[in-house]
């Protein structure tokens, strides 16, 4: 927010910002509360710009496979399966981003379509990857 609103970043209704950190770093979600790798993995949602207006949403991942924390198991693939493309660490924050991104497409400002008990689509088949051919 503050490098938008600082002019740092452009303001664009129309697109969606994603930060994307390496596990060494322990993040906190400001808005929502909570760490990362404890209480959640990746998240969405959107502010309202103090000019224009205008709703700006963004997504934060972050990569469980650099994280030296005992809970970046909270954030990988479920049962130590394999994942889609052998490589822990970008299939784990592209399925986090990919999640997050449906997310933000059906439900931008946190006040649209989800299941019963806050789950939004992209959280479905989160981490289920199916064999490879």
């Amino acid at each position: 927010k503050t490098l938008i609103n600082n002019k740092i970043l452009p303001s664009d209704s129309q697109s969606i910002y994603t930060i994307i950190f390496s596990g060494k770093y322990n993040a906190q979600d400001i808005y929502l509360g909570g760490n990362w790798l404890t209480n959640w993995c990746s998240y969405h949602d959107s502010f309202i710009h103090p000019t224009t207006k205008d709703i700006l949403k963004y997504i934060v991942v972050g990569d469980p496979s650099t994280s030296t924390s005992s809970d970046a198991a909270n954030c990988k693939p479920i049962a130590n399966r394999p994942t889609a493309n052998k490589n822990m660490g970008a299939d784990s924050v592209v399925a986090h981003y990919a999640s997050s991104l449906t997310s933000t497409l059906t439900n931008p400002t946190q006040k649209g379509w989800q299941f019963i008990g806050e789950v939004e689509i992209g959280d479905v088949c989160l981490q289920e990857f199916l064999r490879t051919l």
